[in-house]
Order: structure tokens, then C-alpha cells, then sequence
């Protein structure tokens, strides 16, 4: 597991938008420290390639630790009835905050558990060596 901390800073509207390094694994939790955010302020964070919600708070009124879980689905795609697993990101995380008052800013902080990968680790070339291929091939 690993953390990730992302400062997010209003423009003159109240609404600011920002983006974490590349992320592979499942988000475990998200603290919010609200710090000068009002108590007007909504907080939305998705995975940016594929919109998943991770989190959505309105009307944030303290700090927070919250553990964002989404509904389980079966081989089929039928949803699991009472099951929930953490939402997994292969992308940049995006945080959106609305109504949250001008100049203001909060930090958030992402546990993952996962690969940890930069942007730059992204877009490398991994080989693995495999003893189990016949001959020991790479995959």
C-alpha cells in the first residue's frame, strides 16, 4: 500500500480541478483534510479514463477518512447483492470541487494498494522472466 497526497486550490469561481500522478490498484481510502474549504463545498472523485465515482461528498462540514467501495458483479455483470469491493484505477484520479468559495484549498490523501506506477513507469516496456515457460521464456 501506498499513499498519494493531492492539494487542490479554488479559482475565483469556488471550483477547482486536479489530477493525481498515474494510479494502478484499488483505492482503499480517501482522507480529506478540509482546510480552508467552506462547509458549501462538494467534493467528486473519479477515475479520469473511465468517469468511475469513487467518492462524492456535498456540503463537506469537517475532515474526513472515508473507505469508497463499489457494488461487485458476478462473471455476467449481474451485480452482487451486498457486495462491495474497492474501486480499482488504471489512470489518473481526478478530484473536482464545486461551491467551494474563492482561493480556498483542502489536500486529500489516496491510499492505494497496487503497482504504484508514475506516468513515466506507465508507459514502459516491462519483461518478465517466467522459469515455468518451457525453456524459461519471458512474457
Amino acid at each position: 500500500m501506498y499513499e498519494l497526497t493531492l492539494s487542490v486550490t479554488t479559482n475565483g469561481s469556488g471550483n477547482a480541478t486536479a489530477y493525481t500522478t498515474h494510479v494502478v490498484g484499488a483505492v482503499h481510502s480517501v482522507s480529506i483534510n478540509k482546510g480552508t474549504l467552506p462547509v458549501t463545498a462538494d467534493i467528486t472523485v473519479t477515475a479520469e479514463d473511465t468517469g468511475e465515482v469513487i467518492l462524492g461528498l456535498t456540503d463537506i462540514t469537517t475532515n474526513s477518512v472515508d473507505h469508497p467501495r463499489a457494488l461487485a458483479q458476478d462473471t455476467a455483470g449481474a451485480n452482487i447483492a451486498g457486495e462491495y469491493e474497492p474501486v480499482f484505477v488504471d489512470g489518473r484520479i481526478k478530484v473536482v470541487v464545486a461551491q467551494g468559495g474563492s482561493s480556498n484549498t483542502g489536500t486529500l490523501y489516496f491510499t492505494v494498494e497496487g503497482a504504484g506506477e508514475s506516468a513515466a513507469d506507465a508507459s514502459r516496456t516491462r519483461t518478465v522472466t517466467d522459469p515455468s515457460f518451457p525453456g524459461g521464456g519471458s512474457v
